[in-house]
């Protein structure tokens, strides 16, 4: 598969930045921000929360850039580091909330539900009951526009687990838009 300019100009970028040069991590980052911004709301459903998963990401990647050993290797590098931060994040707010639960003692909240008026926000309410492998990968696909191939890849899995898991994810994703649908 030959690459893209914007792949080359990804990798040179990342080569330089890894041996130390400050604006090319600059320049990186800053072609980078849109992609990794997008993969995190697609995975955290919040512009905010991911704008602040995408800061931590970014210095994430600062501090790691030098242990960069292939240039190609940047682009699965910097989704890795978004995922983790990701999953830290859902940790922390797992935990957080049962300490405030805890601490209130009070019932669960009622929840009011959203507008289902368009089919955008049905979609976002299924894709969100998915676990973060799950919705990482159909984020990748959906919004990012990746390949099965490039998404194996990206999360260093077989090609078939990626099929077999976008199967499954639309199969939930259109159980739960019926289910809310009738």
């Amino acid at each position: 598969m030959e690459k893209t300019k914007e792949q080359i100009e990804t990798d040179l970028l990342a080569l330089q930045a890894s041996g130390g040069n400050a604006d090319a991590l600059d320049s990186l980052l800053r072609r980078w921000q849109e992609p990794l911004w997008r993969y995190l709301r697609g995975l955290c459903g919040e512009d905010q929360q991911a704008w602040d998963l995408l800061q931590e990401t970014c210095l994430s990647i600062a501090k790691s850039i030098h242990r960069l050993k292939r240039s190609e290797a940047f682009t699965s590098m910097a989704y890795q580091i978004a995922y983790r931060r990701y999953v830290d994040y859902v940790r922390a707010d797992r935990r957080n909330k049962a300490l405030t639960a805890a601490a209130q003692k009070q019932a669960p909240e009622s929840t009011e539900r959203r507008s289902l008026d368009s089919e955008q926000s049905l979609i976002r309410e299924a894709v969100a009951q998915l676990n973060e492998m799950d919705r990482s990968i159909v984020t990748l696909t959906y919004l990012e526009g990746y390949s099965y191939e490039d998404i194996a890849q990206l999360k260093g899995i077989p090609l078939g687990t990626v099929k077999s898991r976008i199967h499954y994810a639309k199969n939930i994703i259109r159980q739960t838009i019926e289910r809310e649908q009738t």
